[in-house]
């Protein structure tokens, strides 16, 4: 596909990527670019102007940052993580963010077969000082099993996954003049992996393509025989048709014609395609899936240089 942290309490919109992922009542998988289960770096910065945190009527603004790792994953387990580096620079009005605990995210999906899902933040601890009318107040919120936003992977936005956060967190300490809450507001882009969906483990189809990897590398006139197959579903899913969505540059795809109508995981059946790469540039492999009623897509970004 195109493939695509806040002033105090941003701390868990951020630990909210490097948590990713669980359901409420099944298993859930993390999966990266090659649509298998992700386990490695997890990166997101605010999107566009800052994170924004309201506390004690002050609005702070700061530029946001989070690095993080996906540390519990596998089949009938919530995948969650903590935060290794979270950062808040250059916030407004001389206002100050310090993390102090990162914190743990839960994403759960919304079982529509999108790769979407919702988070929730326990533990982050952030200590906010601002400037208001009383003085230089010091306040501290805390998320305990907190909704703090939503995630929307890749197989929607068809791009990198974004994070959206709307989220109300408690105060746990510092000066009652802060308020018995906080409001933070943020739009954050998760730029690594470049293509990341939250999903059932249980009714949503997990697909291997041999060729997977962060963007796989061509040369002119290099030919890829990916075979495309099942990695451990739970369901029958139908891989409906094999494309090449071409950037930039020239390819060519034979055999995807014969994909078309395979029941991957009720049959065991594997499909092969050849890509070629004609002249440099980029292109997306796109996998059109099916499973009960549910239609959706996934793209692995391929280069050619």
């Amino acid at each position: 596909m195109n493939l695509r942290t806040l002033a105090t309490t941003v701390v868990a919109t951020v630990a909210i990527v490097l948590s990713t992922c669980a359901a409420t009542a099944s298993a859930t998988v993390v999966l990266g670019p090659d649509w298998n289960p992700y386990t490695s770096t997890i990166e997101a910065t605010n999107e566009s102007g800052h994170a924004v945190l309201t506390s004690a009527g002050v609005k702070v603004e700061c530029s946001s940052s989070i690095v993080g790792k996906v540390e519990t994953d596998g089949s009938g387990i919530t995948a969650e993580g903590k935060l290794s580096s979270l950062t808040f620079k250059s916030c407004t009005n001389g206002n100050i963010v310090n993390v102090k605990k990162g914190g743990s995210l839960i994403f759960h999906t919304k079982g529509e077969g999108t790769g979407n899902g919702t988070v929730t933040s326990t533990g982050a601890e952030i200590e906010v000082t601002v400037k208001t009318i009383f003085g230089t107040l010091t306040c501290i919120y805390t998320t305990s099993s907190t909704d703090i936003g939503t995630l929307t992977g890749t197989d929607t936005t068809l791009s990198n996954a974004t994070l959206d956060i709307s989220a109300t967190v408690s105060r746990t300490g510092g000066s009652e003049l802060c308020g018995s809450t906080a409001t933070w507001t943020g739009s954050y882009l998760i730029s690594t992996p470049w293509a990341l969906t939250v999903n059932d483990q249980d009714v949503e189809p997990i697909i291997k393509v041999d060729l997977a990897q962060d963007l796989p590398k061509f040369k002119e006139n290099d030919v890829k025989e990916p075979t495309i197959e099942d990695d451990g579903s739970k369901i029958a899913w139908t891989l409906v048709k094999v494309e090449v969505s071409i950037s930039s540059g020239g390819w060519s795809l034979e055999n995807a014609a014969t994909c078309s109508g395979i029941m991957v995981k009720a049959k065991g059946a594997v499909c092969k395609v050849k890509i070629k790469c004609l002249s440099k540039g980029d292109a997306l492999l796109m996998l059109y899936v099916s499973y009960g009623k549910i239609s959706t897509m996934r793209g692995m970004r391929m280069r050619c240089a």
